[in-house]
Protein backbone atom coordinates (compact mmCIF):
# COMPACT_ATOMS: atom_id res chain seq x y z
CA UNK A 1 0.00 0.00 0.00
CA UNK A 2 2.35 3.09 -1.45
CA UNK A 3 0.84 6.82 -1.11
CA UNK A 4 2.68 9.59 -2.73
CA UNK A 5 0.38 13.10 -2.72
CA UNK A 6 0.55 14.67 -5.65
CA UNK A 7 -0.44 18.78 -4.22
CA UNK A 8 0.31 19.97 -0.83
CA UNK A 9 -0.61 23.03 -2.03
CA UNK A 10 2.56 24.59 -1.90
CA UNK A 11 3.29 23.80 2.04
CA UNK A 12 6.77 22.87 1.13
CA UNK A 13 7.97 25.45 -1.25
CA UNK A 14 6.67 28.10 1.39
CA UNK A 15 8.28 26.20 4.60
CA UNK A 16 11.52 26.13 2.62
CA UNK A 17 11.11 30.05 1.73
CA UNK A 18 10.41 30.55 5.32
CA UNK A 19 13.63 28.76 6.49
CA UNK A 20 15.68 30.73 4.19
CA UNK A 21 14.50 34.12 5.16
CA UNK A 22 15.32 32.72 9.14
CA UNK A 23 18.32 32.12 7.81
CA UNK A 24 19.14 35.56 6.68
CA UNK A 25 17.17 37.02 9.57
CA UNK A 26 20.30 35.24 11.78
CA UNK A 27 22.80 36.07 9.26
CA UNK A 28 21.42 39.54 10.25
CA UNK A 29 21.83 39.46 13.44
CA UNK A 30 25.14 37.63 13.41
CA UNK A 31 26.56 40.74 11.49
CA UNK A 32 24.35 43.12 14.28
CA UNK A 33 26.38 41.65 17.08
CA UNK A 34 30.02 41.61 15.14
CA UNK A 35 29.04 45.38 14.61
CA UNK A 36 27.94 46.05 18.19
CA UNK A 37 31.32 44.54 18.83
CA UNK A 38 33.17 46.62 16.70
CA UNK A 39 31.62 50.05 17.97
CA UNK A 40 32.63 49.30 21.59
CA UNK A 41 35.91 48.19 20.69
CA UNK A 42 36.38 51.46 18.81
CA UNK A 43 34.86 53.55 21.45
CA UNK A 44 37.01 52.30 24.09
CA UNK A 45 40.47 52.45 21.74
CA UNK A 46 39.75 55.78 21.06
CA UNK A 47 38.63 56.85 24.57
CA UNK A 48 42.31 55.26 25.80
CA UNK A 49 43.72 58.10 22.73
CA UNK A 50 41.53 60.67 24.02
CA UNK A 51 42.60 60.35 27.75
CA UNK A 52 46.49 59.75 26.54
CA UNK A 53 46.42 63.41 25.06
CA UNK A 54 44.29 64.94 27.87
CA UNK A 55 47.44 63.40 30.31
CA UNK A 56 50.03 64.94 27.89
CA UNK A 57 48.40 68.44 27.94
CA UNK A 58 47.79 68.59 31.52
CA UNK A 59 51.11 67.30 32.43
CA UNK A 60 52.51 70.43 29.65
CA UNK A 61 49.87 72.76 31.36
CA UNK A 62 51.66 71.67 35.12
CA UNK A 63 55.20 72.33 33.92
CA UNK A 64 54.61 75.83 33.16
CA UNK A 65 53.15 76.17 36.37
CA UNK A 66 55.29 74.45 38.41
CA UNK A 67 57.88 76.66 37.07
CA UNK A 68 55.45 80.04 37.71
CA UNK A 69 54.72 78.51 41.30
CA UNK A 70 58.06 78.04 42.10
CA UNK A 71 58.69 82.00 41.63
CA UNK A 72 56.04 82.65 43.34
CA UNK A 73 57.09 80.56 46.14
CA UNK A 74 60.41 82.31 46.34
CA UNK A 75 58.67 85.99 46.19
CA UNK A 76 56.54 84.74 48.77
CA UNK A 77 59.64 83.43 50.63
CA UNK A 78 61.23 86.86 50.49
CA UNK A 79 58.12 88.68 51.54
CA UNK A 80 57.39 90.36 48.39
CA UNK A 81 54.39 88.86 47.29
CA UNK A 82 51.59 89.49 49.61
CA UNK A 83 49.50 86.13 51.34
CA UNK A 84 46.51 86.77 49.69
CA UNK A 85 48.30 86.36 46.18
CA UNK A 86 50.44 83.59 47.08
CA UNK A 87 47.24 81.43 48.54
CA UNK A 88 45.79 82.00 45.45
CA UNK A 89 47.82 81.10 43.11
CA UNK A 90 49.32 78.16 45.65
CA UNK A 91 45.47 77.11 45.24
CA UNK A 92 45.40 77.19 41.49
CA UNK A 93 48.98 75.38 41.75
CA UNK A 94 47.18 72.50 43.81
CA UNK A 95 44.20 72.56 41.39
CA UNK A 96 46.39 72.20 38.02
CA UNK A 97 48.55 69.66 39.93
CA UNK A 98 44.95 67.74 40.87
CA UNK A 99 43.97 68.02 36.76
CA UNK A 100 46.96 65.79 36.08
CA UNK A 101 46.32 63.46 38.63
CA UNK A 102 43.28 62.93 37.37
CA UNK A 103 44.37 62.84 33.63
CA UNK A 104 46.18 59.89 35.07
CA UNK A 105 43.67 58.01 36.76
CA UNK A 106 41.35 58.39 33.50
CA UNK A 107 43.91 57.17 31.54
CA UNK A 108 44.49 53.84 33.67
CA UNK A 109 40.57 53.22 33.74
CA UNK A 110 40.52 53.84 30.14
CA UNK A 111 43.20 51.19 29.34
CA UNK A 112 40.74 49.23 31.68
CA UNK A 113 38.09 49.29 29.48
CA UNK A 114 39.97 48.99 26.81
CA UNK A 115 41.43 45.77 27.97
CA UNK A 116 37.57 44.72 29.66
CA UNK A 117 36.40 45.01 25.80
CA UNK A 118 39.02 43.18 23.89
CA UNK A 119 38.85 40.42 26.84
CA UNK A 120 42.20 40.85 28.00
CA UNK A 121 44.07 40.37 31.03
CA UNK A 122 45.04 43.58 33.08
CA UNK A 123 48.49 43.06 33.63
CA UNK A 124 48.37 42.74 29.44
CA UNK A 125 49.40 46.36 27.72
CA UNK A 126 47.69 46.99 24.05
CA UNK A 127 49.70 49.00 21.93
CA UNK A 128 47.90 52.21 21.18
CA UNK A 129 48.75 54.32 18.38
CA UNK A 130 48.18 57.93 19.08
CA UNK A 131 47.94 58.91 15.34
CA UNK A 132 44.80 60.33 14.24
CA UNK A 133 43.90 60.78 10.97
CA UNK A 134 40.69 62.71 9.76
CA UNK A 135 39.00 62.36 6.51
CA UNK A 136 36.53 65.66 5.85
CA UNK A 137 33.63 63.91 3.91
CA UNK A 138 30.85 65.81 2.21
CA UNK A 139 27.69 64.23 2.78
CA UNK A 140 23.94 64.63 1.42
CA UNK A 141 21.33 63.41 4.22
CA UNK A 142 19.15 61.69 2.03
CA UNK A 143 22.05 59.98 0.28
CA UNK A 144 23.30 59.00 4.02
CA UNK A 145 19.58 57.75 5.13
CA UNK A 146 19.15 55.27 2.86
CA UNK A 147 22.51 54.14 2.98
CA UNK A 148 22.38 53.74 6.89
CA UNK A 149 18.78 51.90 5.92
CA UNK A 150 20.03 49.87 3.38
CA UNK A 151 23.13 48.26 5.64
CA UNK A 152 21.65 48.38 9.19
CA UNK A 153 21.51 44.87 10.03
CA UNK A 154 18.63 45.75 12.80
CA UNK A 155 16.32 46.63 9.50
CA UNK A 156 17.95 44.05 7.44
CA UNK A 157 16.94 41.22 10.50
CA UNK A 158 13.37 42.83 10.54
CA UNK A 159 12.27 42.89 7.07
CA UNK A 160 13.95 39.44 7.00
CA UNK A 161 11.53 37.96 9.86
CA UNK A 162 8.60 39.99 8.00
CA UNK A 163 9.51 37.94 4.86
CA UNK A 164 9.43 35.01 7.05
CA UNK A 165 6.38 35.69 9.01
CA UNK A 166 4.44 36.16 5.28
CA UNK A 167 5.56 32.68 4.41
CA UNK A 168 4.65 31.42 7.47
CA UNK A 169 1.21 32.62 6.67
CA UNK A 170 1.40 31.32 3.40
CA UNK A 171 2.02 27.75 5.01
CA UNK A 172 -0.72 28.11 6.98
CA UNK A 173 -3.28 28.94 4.25
CA UNK A 174 -1.75 25.91 2.27
CA UNK A 175 -2.31 23.43 4.55
CA UNK A 176 -6.05 24.34 4.38
CA UNK A 177 -5.93 23.64 0.35
CA UNK A 178 -6.42 19.78 -0.33
CA UNK A 179 -3.67 16.93 -1.10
Amino acid sequence: NLQQPLFHGGELIFTVRQAETNLRSAEEEYRKAKNDLALEIQSAYYGVVKAEYNLQYQTELYEEVKVLHERILKGHQAKVISEVDFLSTESQYQQVYFQVESARNDLESAVLVLQQTLYLPADRNFPIDLRLNFVKIHADIDEVTEAALKNNPDVQAKEYAYESAKYGLQVFQAKKYPH
